[in-house]
């Protein structure tokens, strides 16, 4: 993750670099500069640091596939409205036309009060997948994928201590990683993108649990 970070801000130095070059010359030696988000007569953006997330309930007896960034927030899913707590991405399936994003990292995260029983029956038992546009990237076991946050420990008094589970260690250094050394994943504007948890078989779950998918990276907002 620290790596993860260094680029994320390289990324966002030579975003602003590209675009004083830009304002001092008039045009660029090479099409869209190092960064490759700058163009004359092109859009301008302010970049962030960003994180793209989307919750799912995994039901008791979950056997379906659960799609992740096809539900914005403000519509409905599981009978109730999303909010920013469900996930922020404002258009159903993609961004919006004028927002662009760099992924450089992956995870998986629980809720926090999840079972560790249940915790190791989901990451036995699931796989994931992420698409982006026509290709698809991290597939394999869910196990694989860390959660990269969550509480640590146990809480409560010592005769009957309250559980905590996550998957890997609950740091901010134990993203995966999408990014090829420091070359993201670029999800252009309105680019399609998804991602899906499967189960090779039914669950036996003792509680259902809220499971969010996110996406590391720099969010390039049109000014």
């Amino acid at each position: 993750m620290i790596g993860l970070e260094m680029y994320i801000a390289r990324e966002i130095d030579t975003y602003y670099e590209d675009l004083a070059e830009l304002r001092r010359s008039g045009r660029q030696a090479i099409p869209g500069g190092r960064s490759g988000k700058v163009v004359p007569g092109g859009p301008q953006y302010e970049p962030v640091r960003h994180i793209l997330n989307d919750r799912q309930r995994i039901a008791t007896t979950q056997a379906s596939t659960l799609t992740f960034f096809k539900t914005p927030y403000g519509q409905t899913q599981d009978g109730a409205v999303k909010t920013l707590f469900d996930t922020n991405l404002s258009t159903a399936g993609q961004l919006s036309s004028t927002q662009r994003f760099s992924a450089y990292g992956l995870a998986i995260s629980y809720q926090s009060n999840s079972s560790p029983g249940d915790l190791r029956l989901i990451l036995n038992s699931a796989w994931f997948e992420l698409t982006i546009g026509p290709r698809k990237y991290a597939g394999g076991p869910l196990k694989q994928y860390p959660s990269a946050e969550g509480l640590y420990g146990y809480a409560g008094n010592v005769s009957a201590p309250g559980e905590a589970s996550t998957s890997g260690i609950p740091s901010v250094n134990e993203w995966f990683a999408l990014a090829l050394g420091s070359r993201p994943i670029d999800i252009p504007p309105q680019q399609s993108f998804y991602a899906e948890i499967g189960f090779k078989t039914t669950l036996a779950l003792a509680l259902a649990t809220d499971c969010w998918v996110k996406l590391l990276g720099v969010l390039y907002k049109e000014i």
